[in-house]
């Protein structure tokens, strides 16, 4: 009896650790105490041209004026080199129950900002338009990022601000 115990003893222990894996449920805790201006900071610093950006909120407020109402702040940096496409855009939603909806404005944005740059793009700057390709929306929490960046920059950007939305470092 005392071996046939020891032996599925490490089956058994290896199931409840699986199961307490698995029991945390899987989504992360996204953090709801950091200012647009945090995170802006985070995503300028990984992205390889980032000292380039900069920040114009009037941008947002006149394009993304339904995203920006639902908003408690939000944020918005562009290249002002010419031909260049990258920017990208920080919201922080006031209310949980108007994320969803503010997501789908920006998708709704960022689908139209490519349909209208492509064009041009294609013809006068063919290495930007392949950014265009990768313009992103990224929920964490009450926290959205949309960003139009190249491949490298975009990856750095969205993981720089997801590890900040669910770190608990200030």
């Amino acid at each position: 009896m005392k071996k046939s115990v020891l032996k599925w003893l490490p089956v058994l222990l290896c199931a409840v650790l699986l199961l307490s894996l698995f029991s945390c449920g899987g989504k992360p805790e996204y953090r709801d105490d950091l200012k647009v201006s945090q995170l802006a900071a985070v995503v300028v610093a990984a992205v390889e041209n980032g000292k380039d950006l900069v920040q114009d909120n009037e941008f947002a407020t006149d394009n993304l004026r339904t995203v920006t109402d639902m908003c408690s702040e939000f944020t918005f940096y562009y290249n002002p080199s010419s031909g260049n496409l990258d920017r990208f855009g920080v919201f922080h939603v006031a209310d949980i129950a108007n994320v969803e909806n503010a997501r789908k404005a920006i998708e709704n944005y960022s689908k139209g900002e490519v349909t209208a740059l492509k064009e041009i793009a294609d013809r006068y700057t063919p290495e930007e338009s392949a950014k265009l390709d990768h313009a992103n929306v990224l929920v964490c929490g009450k926290y959205i990022l949309f960003s139009v960046f190249s491949s490298k920059d975009s990856t750095a950007a969205t993981t720089a601000f997801y590890d900040r939305t669910t770190s608990e470092n200030p």
